[in-house]
């Protein structure tokens, strides 16, 4: 009797999930997760003048600036976390003029305006500095010290048109004019030729002569 009142009071007061492993800890599935892209691609348009204060405003002002290789270009960026000196490597490459400037300033357009302003100078640090403080927004760099020579680049597919145009040109002219320096001393040459043979006896001693006397001399 006695027995069974003990192991009554026992199942009584055995603790809740008894004999069940309680886990102390969650074991993840072992997959890694995919690193998210760092890479960024922006708008940029780089000015030309130190002092500009709005962003171009006329067509022929627009094409000056993409035909001496500034303007609106878009750059692409890997490392968003880049240093300073590699940022400034990567956008120099695509706005080579931007070297002669002595230095430069991001800026963006202010909010229904055609005025710029200036964004911190934190924003060079790297691409991921100007993204968090320009968003969507076209990002203009404006030369600081020295306006930027706007002459219009060479276009090298353009100067080997024109070279195979002139040749073109010149090829058939030349093939003409030398046909008809060969026509015209054939014309001399029979000419001459038929005018011996039309000389008399006395007129062909003379002419003779005369050659003879101009190839002894």
């Amino acid at each position: 009797m006695k027995e069974e009142i003990g192991q009554e009071q026992k199942f009584n007061f055995a603790p809740y999930n008894a004999g069940k492993k309680r886990k102390l800890f969650s074991v993840g599935s072992g997959k890694k997760k995919q690193k998210a892209s760092t890479s960024w691609t922006h708008t940029f348009y780089c000015l030309a003048r130190s002092d500009q204060s709005k962003i171009p405003g006329t067509m022929s002002e627009r094409e000056a600036l993409l035909d001496g290789g500034l303007g609106e270009q878009k750059i692409t960026f890997t490392d968003m976390e880049c240093s300073a000196d590699e940022y400034k490597e990567i956008v120099v490459d695509h706005f080579p003029k931007l070297s002669e400037g002595g230095g430069y300033e991001l800026m963006r357009c202010c909010p229904n305006s055609r005025e710029l302003e200036c964004i911190s100078s934190n924003a060079l640090k790297s691409p991921k500095a100007t993204q968090e403080r320009v968003g969507r927004s076209k990002v203009y760099i404006r030369p600081i010290q020295r306006n930027l020579d706007t002459t219009p680049l060479e276009d090298k597919s353009n100067s080997q048109t024109d070279v195979s145009c002139i040749y073109q040109i010149c090829t058939p002219a030349l093939v003409l004019a030398s046909s008809l320096l060969v026509l015209t001393l054939y014309v001399v040459a029979v000419s001459s030729v038929a005018t011996i043979l039309t000389c008399s006896r006395a007129q062909y001693t003379y002419l003779f002569l005369i050659y003879n006397t101009y190839t002894d001399g």
